[in-house]
């Protein structure tokens, strides 16, 4: 079935993923270089060789065949102004890029190549203290780029700085060694090389930089520089940033969390892309000689971030998965309670893609315990010698170029060994003490202690009410849920069930006395016990003394006092002027010492300073002294402890202060300051509070700005959207939309839309049946404006760039012909041939191998298109009589000439299969039986 549709530019990929269109862009990216070629004679002027690699994607119009560059020169004020014009400089060379097909991966752009093309041209330049910039400047961007303002109207410049340095030393800037793949996968890792090599030797930094455009598209200038084709003689630079949005910098160019980056040392590009879309990135290698810059070349190019699959995902069925975010990977964990046979199963995609399963396990010394590989080793089962922690991963195809990792993990726990005893006093009625011997200790432990009671803790103290036989269980449990138990009986049977009476002895001494208790001698208060053996039954009687030193009563006053610096204090007829603690002993009515400790503090004089701050011309109040001038004053003052209190002022003078603001309003519009309405052109003065609540004294200019209007002619293609403000417009007419100049005013934006068509299409209805080897003739009917570009293709492969096709018919083919007219429309229109092969064959029924003549062989008649064949003969019984190797040939001499072993065969019917070999490749099987008579 002939189709025929608008062609889907790959340019903007968006085109394809959504409803907006590609405008008649298809540049990819590109860069400058020079290369320095010699010097004159007397040295005044410098020659180089400027190179200009532009690359494109083949769903896009074609490159110029000649193209314009600039040549400007930098003035003192830091201006630029036109050197002189490189024009009509022809393409030197044009090679297609094949993508950078990731056989690991699966995407749906995996087979878009690039065009690259080659402009190239020498200029003598006079040897200067002034910068060199030679710039190639083309519009338009594509729509729809993710990370920078562009509707289409934004276009792209090339361009290379030649410093005075690098005139001086005969430099030559750095080239790039490879061009980028144009598509990334998103989610997976990237490691694009934007690597560059020097012929000087000098050092390189790479970094990413800001792109740049000639400006925007004014088709109402004569000298347009955001035309198509800018004029480089007027379009001088600097040359404008492009504006990035959405959160996007030129650091961080694609988005995403994380971000992309480039290693500073290699420019290599490394990240994890997760935006889908379209993203133009700058990459910017600088020239270091000797810690001097020498010269900085761009590499403008556009990546498309794209949605890719995995032909092989390693997975495993497991317990559980842990995350190993340190190594960006995934575990699968397996735990068992003593059980050292797994059994695994395998989850692993995509199956067709897979040709072998290793299994390797490791003990804790990374010692190999397990290997296993093979195909039929997809699901397995892995045998433990004991318990322990193992790590393996199941690789698929390991040692090819395309494999995947599972990574395991096998813990695998000791059974549980309980274990435990008890100690007790058999006199007196006191707590079991279950001392927990079990291992390992890293579990959770519970005991039914045999009355009811149960505790978790490791080792147990537990009082029993009554005398008995108990029967006592340890349980235990570990991390993994695994459990084991132990049961045994204690005889609980104490003596005494309730402690001996206890006689009590209060004594009291002095301070600084001493008693003997026990055999010691003992001078401190406290609680003493001694314990007297039971002459019946062996336990212990007790005896408990109390000892009372009497300082914690009364044997020590303790006494504070404060005195000014300077003055004394009377502590039992002696003056002390020093602070400290002082003693004196005194007898109590007991009779025992009495102590008065004196805590004697001196206060120093007081010092307290403050900051006070006044407007110029204004005065301060300090102790009846009126100040005027900034300094520092001082007066001595009583505080509340009657001591010298010293005030010491820092007085700050304020200036009032003068300020002068310029303010733009637009047309219409007015300005309100301190409550005041603004609206005439001129200058204001208003007096306020700064921030010092002194005098601010501000002056306004007030000027207006223009409303400003823009207006432009655009073209789209017959059933493409444009993209207008938040207009989506599909037919042609006069449109206006309202944006912000620069200077903050209405920009009235007025866009004159022309719609075109190109329904081109093959003058032929289709599908088409042709014999083999026919040269059929295909012309296309060309419906709309003008075509420019047109080419016919199969099956990816461009067959012609010629207006009308001489096509040779082999096999059955879809012929596409592509087409793009004088307003950028293209379209693309197919239609199917069908190659048809005679397949005429003749196989005789019976031969007589007799001698004759005539008739003696068995072969077949076939058109020429049989190409080869081979004959196989077998008996009734099925034996194998005569087999031809695959002949090329048809002629007696391929064919059975009724013998076997070099004698003639028995007269009967015999089967035959003829492999049958075409001229287009196809093959054939035909069977049946022949009679032999003599």
């Amino acid at each position: 079935m002939k189709t025929t549709a608008l062609f889907c530019t790959l340019t903007t990929i968006l085109s394809c993923f959504m409803p907006a269109v590609a405008k008649a862009s298809h540049i990819v990216g590109g860069e400058l270089t020079y290369t320095f070629l010699s010097y004159s004679s007397n040295q005044s002027e410098v020659n180089y060789r400027i190179t200009m690699n532009l690359y494109r994607d083949l769903d896009g119009i074609s490159f110029p065949n000649q193209v314009d560059f600039g040549v400007f020169i930098q003035e003192d004020s830091g201006a630029w102004s036109s050197y002189t014009v490189a024009g009509n400089i022809p393409i030197a060379a044009l090679n297609f890029i094949p993508p950078e097909a990731d056989p690991c991966k699966t995407s749906s752009f995996s087979d878009k190549e690039l065009e690259g093309a080659t402009y190239s041209f020498d200029v003598a330049l006079e040897v200067s203290d002034h910068n060199y910039m030679i710039a190639y400047q083309a519009c338009c961007r594509n729509f729809n780029l993710n990370n920078i303002e562009s509707i289409g109207d934004i276009g792209a410049v090339y361009d290379i700085t030649i410093s005075p340095e690098a005139q001086r030393l005969g430099n030559s800037s750095p080239t790039y060694n490879a061009i980028p793949p144009q598509f990334v996968c998103a989610n997976f890792d990237i490691n694009v090389d934007h690597s560059a090599i020097d012929i000087d030797g000098d050092s390189l930094v790479y970094k990413f930089c800001i792109p740049i455009s000639p400006g925007v598209n004014d088709a109402s200038l004569p000298d347009c520089c955001g035309c198509v084709t800018p004029n480089p003689f007027v379009c001088t630079p600097p040359y404008d940033e492009v504006v990035f949005t959405n959160g996007f910098t030129p650091d961080i160019p694609m988005g995403g969390d994380p971000t992309i980056t480039i290693d500073r040392d290699n420019g290599f590009i490394n990240g994890v892309p997760s935006l889908l879309g379209a993203y133009v990135v700058a990459v910017c290698v600088e020239e270091y000689r000797n810690g001097l810059l020498l010269s900085t070349v761009r590499r403008d190019f556009q990546f498309i971030v794209i949605s890719c699959s995995e032909n092989l995902v390693a997975e495993v069925e497991a317990d559980a998965y842990i995350e190993d975010t340190i190594n960006n990977r995934r575990i699968a964990s397996y735990e068992s309670c003593g059980d050292l046979d797994f059994n695994m199963i395998n989850l692993s995609t995509d199956v067709q893609y897979i040709q072998d399963y290793s299994w390797q396990i490791f003990d804790s010394n990374n010692n190999l315990l397990i290997s296993k590989s093979g195909l039929n080793n997809r699901d397995t089962q892995l045998n433990f010698p004991t318990h322990g922690i193992y790590n393996g991963y199941m690789i698929l195809n390991d040692g090819a170029t395309c494999f995947d990792t599972a990574f395991l993990r096998f813990v695998i726990n000791e059974d549980i060994d309980l274990s435990f005893t008890t100690e007790y006093d058999t006199c007196l009625a006191g707590p079991v003490t279950f001392l927990n011997l079990s291992t390992p200790d890293d579990i959770k432990f519970t005991w039914a202690l045999g009355d009811g009671s149960v505790d978790s803790s490791f080792n147990v103290n537990h009082l029993y009410p009554d005398r008995g036989t108990y029967e006592v269980s340890l349980s235990a449990i570990d991390s993994l849920g695994c459990i084991d138990s132990l049961t045994q009986f204690i005889d609980w049977y104490p003596i005494e069930l309730f402690p001996p009476d206890t006689i009590s002895i209060d004594t009291t001494i002095c301070y600084h006395d001493s008693i003997f208790i026990y055999g010691d001698w003992i001078s401190e208060a406290g609680i003493y016990f001694n314990y007297i053996p039971n002459m019946t039954t062996g336990c212990d009687s007790i005896v408990e003394k109390y000892l009372v030193d009497l300082t914690d009563d009364i044997g020590i006053t303790f006494l504070d006092a404060n005195i000014c610096i300077g003055d004394s204090f009377d502590f039992d007829d002696r003056f002390i002027m020093t602070a400290g603690t002082y003693l004196d002993t005194l007898i109590s009515s007991i009779g025992c010492d009495s102590i008065i400790e004196l805590n004697l503090t001196v206060l120093e004089t007081s010092e307290t300073s403050i900051v006070e701050e006044i407007c110029s011309g204004d005065n301060f109040i300090f102790d009846q002294d009126t100040l005027i001038n900034p300094g520092i004053y001082v007066d001595t003052l009583i505080n509340i402890l009657n001591c010298d209190s010293i005030v010491v002022l820092d007085l700050i003078v304020n200036e009032n202060t003068e300020s002068f603001i310029d303010v733009s309003i637009c047309e219409n519009e007015f300005y309100i300051f301190e409550g005041d309405t603004l609206t005439a052109v001129g200058q204001y003065e208003f007096t306020i509070n700064n921030s010092n609540n002194c005098d601010s004294i501000i002056q306004i200019d007030l000027v207006q700005r223009p409303i400003s209007e823009f207006s432009y002619l655009d073209t789209i293609c017959s059933g493409e959207t444009y993209n207008f403000g938040s207009q989506r417009l599909t037919t042609e007419g006069i449109y206006f939309d309202t944006l912000t100049n620069t200077y903050g005013c209405d920009s009235i934006i007025v866009l004159d839309l022309i719609v075109g068509q190109n329904l081109s299409r093959i003058d032929l209805d289709g599908p088409l049946e042709e014999i083999y080897g026919s040269i059929i003739t295909l012309v296309p009917e060309v419906i709309g404006e003008e075509l420019v570009t047109y080419v016919w293709s199969e099956n990816d492969q461009i067959l012609s760039n010629a207006i009308t096709l001489e096509y040779l018919l082999e096999d059955d083919s879809w012929i596409y012909f592509q087409s793009t007219n004088e307003l950028y429309c293209a379209a693309v229109d197919s239609i199917f041939i069908r190659s048809i092969i005679e397949k005429n064959v003749y196989i005789p029924n019976a031969f007589s191998p007799n001698g004759d003549g005539f008739n003696d062989i068995f072969y077949l008649g076939a058109s020429n298109t049989l190409v080869a064949h081979r004959l196989t003969v077998f008996d009734r019984w099925g034996n194998l009589m005569f087999q031809n190797d695959k002949s090329e040939t048809i002629t007696e001499n391929t064919g059975w000439n009724g013998t076997f072993n070099n004698e003639n065969v028995e007269i009967g019917t015999y089967t035959y299969m003829f492999e049958l070999f075409y001229i287009n490749g196809d093959t054939e099987i035909r069977s049946g039986s022949v009679n032999v008579f003599r």
